[in-house]
């Protein structure tokens, strides 16, 4: 594996003077510790140079062993607008400046982030934009010692436990904002010369604490960086998540055909492993927004990855109460029904007493209320209550009006991509603070994880005793990302149902490509797949003798679980036998074929 490195250079006055930073070799110490454990796990190599001078820093860089590889490079020491305060062989400190140094660590292909945590580094930091590096954090003035090296900890803690970028840093600021406070900003600051508390060059201490010193800059469209983390740049997305509880089994079938992975199906559900750590931390991070949005195309899995990659991740520590929206509930009585209140139309302050009354009985961290299908607002809209979406988002912005009053869990709104554009219209109306999360169709990497996840490791092949040809994974990949405007999830899940299904009663089933072949020869994609399904009802409607399909039955009996816009209707089956009271003989049979 081509894991990152991350290089962390100190340079400090040899000898105890007046510009001797007491702090950093703490500050060492606090970064090697917020890190070893991403380190242990692989995740990354911490590469570390306590005495930096000019020539072992740039050697560091230009050694094969880490060249193309570090990702992150911190610095910790006296710095200028223009230079840094390096070392020297003979204990003498010596200026590397911005003109050479800018330049050469911009050409660094696999730099990530550039952390200067000394004085007065911002212009560096916006020279290092301009030149190329995605991300660079830099001060605006003479920065106090000892912050200086608890924000750098408290920053790289959250990013040694898989966090993205951007929320470690927003969690690194607001928790030294707790601590310092965020009124006085001049407590940030390095206001005297006279102690060794002063990262400053050129101790120009006149300008005024408007600001918090330190800043992160992003590189324009190098947006991306924003969601950078360890895990995902290491290949281990599961990382810092707790694990499966052990009552979850290993489902007889491993494959779902069209079914939504169910919570029993945990560990059989793979390829979203980015998306799980990223929900568990918004939901774990008490800076983030209480509610959250995610939302993507039909078919893509969002209810799979609720239920069965984040809720067993999630429920030792939260109780987790999900519904699918009904017209005749409502959102808001769904809300009501999570929070245990029976009668109709609660306002927001007894939703939000419940709400904390249960998190404060509960012997978890808090209560994560989870509504799914949103979008049916509109596909199946309640009958009187035009309102219903506008009533429900009001109430819940008045639940977490007042930051300080909210509930500990969070509300997570599932829906499909295409209604997003009029909820985050209507969320906006309502003020509702809120966080979005978008569900990508399954990249590359995914797909291999799915092709290949029975295989995976060594419980999963005394379970299902599969063997899969190694070129197979990425044959299917190639195969499924040339369609761009393919649902890849539903076809992958059929094929790779077929493939087992095809070796049903063997004492070992392989996956071979030859047989992959054959699957493709008849066709992999939803409309053939919907072909080969009618297909089987003709041959089925000859072995009964009763005019199933040419009757035109079948086709209408999807079309009675099909929306006006084109979505999926629920029926119950009473429902469909007073519909088909003239075909009842036959119905329930049809309705076991499809």
């Amino acid at each position: 594996m081509n894991k990152p490195a991350i290089l962390l250079a100190f340079a400090n006055e040899r000898e105890e003077g007046q510009r001797y930073l007491r702090n950093l070799p703490l500050e060492m110490t606090l970064l090697r510790s917020a890190l070893e454990k991403a380190e242990d796990r692989g995740l990354c190599e911490l590469v570390i140079l306590p005495n930096t001078t000019l020539d072992n820093l740039i050697d560091t860089f230009q050694r094969e062993k880490y060249r193309n590889r570090i990702a992150i490079f911190h610095y910790g020491g006296h710095a200028g607008s223009y230079e840094l305060l390096l070392e020297q062989a003979d204990g003498k400190t010596q200026l590397a400046h911005g003109q050479g140094l800018v330049p050469f660590l911009a050409g660094q292909k696999s730099l990530q982030l550039v952390f200067l945590n000394g004085c007065h580094s911002a212009r560096q930091a916006e020279d290092l934009i301009n030149n190329g590096v995605p991300a660079v954090v830099g001060t605006v003035g003479a920065v106090d010692d000892r912050i200086a090296s608890e924000l750098a900890s408290a920053f790289y803690k959250a990013m040694g436990e898989g966090m993205p970028l951007e929320q470690a840093w927003q969690e690194a600021a607001y928790r030294m904002k707790a601590g310092e406070g965020a009124g006085e900003l001049s407590g940030y600051y390095q206001k005297q010369i006279t102690s060794e508390s002063n990262r400053d060059m050129i101790f120009d201490l006149s300008k005024q604490a408007e600001q918090f010193p330190w800043e992160i800059h992003y590189r324009p469209g190098a947006e991306a960086i924003r969601d950078w983390n360890l895990p995902d740049a290491a290949n281990d997305p599961y990382f810092g998540l707790p694990g499966i509880p052990a009552r979850y089994g290993f489902p007889e079938e491993p494959y779902r055909f069209l079914e939504r992975y169910a919570i029993e199906d945990a560990r059989i559900f793979f390829g979203r492993g980015s998306y799980i750590r990223d929900l568990y931390h918004r939901i774990h991070s008490p800076m983030a927004a209480p509610a959250i949005l995610l939302y993507g195309q039909s078919g893509v899995g969002k209810s799979s990855l609720l239920e069965a990659g984040l809720f067993p991740r999630l429920e030792e520590g939260y109780d987790i109460r999900m519904f699918r929206r009904q017209p005749e509930t409502g959102l808001l009585g769904h809300l009501a029904q999570a929070l245990e209140i029976k009668e109709e139309k609660p306002g927001a302050a007894q939703l939000l007493k419940q709400w904390k009354h249960l998190e404060a009985q509960s012997e978890k961290t808090g209560l994560i209320i989870v509504l799914d299908q949103v979008e049916e607002v509109f596909t199946r809209p309640a009958e009187g209550q035009p309102e219903e979406l506008n009533d429900f988002l009001q109430t819940a912005s008045a639940i977490f009006a007042r930051p300080d009053e909210r509930p500990i869990g969070k509300l997570v709104l599932s829906y499909r991509k295409e209604y997003d554009p009029e909820i985050e219209k209507a969320c906006r109306i309502a003020a509702l603070p809120k966080e979005k999360v978008f569900l990508e169709r399954l990249d590359r990497k995914g797909i291999l994880e799915i092709a290949g996840g029975l295989s995976s490791n060594p419980q999963l092949q005394n379970k299902y005793r599969l063997e899969i040809e190694k070129e197979l994974p990425a044959l299917i990949a190639d195969d499924l990302l040339e369609d761009r405007n393919s649902p890849i999830a539903p076809v992958l899940q059929i094929i790779l149902t077929k493939l087992w299904q095809q070796q049903e009663g063997q004492d070992k089933r392989s996956f071979r490509t030859d047989d992959y072949q054959k699957l493709k020869k008849e066709g992999i994609l939803l409309d053939d797949f919907f072909q080969q399904q009618m297909a089987q009802i003709r041959a089925w409607e000859e072995q009964i003798q009763q005019k199933v399909e040419s009757s035109g039955l079948a086709l209408d009996v999807l079309h009675y679980h099909t929306t006006p816009l084109g979505t999926a209707e629920s029926r119950d089956l009473e429902t469909l036998r007073t519909h088909y009271l003239h075909q009842s003989d036959v119905l329930q049979q049809l309705l076991q074929q499809l």
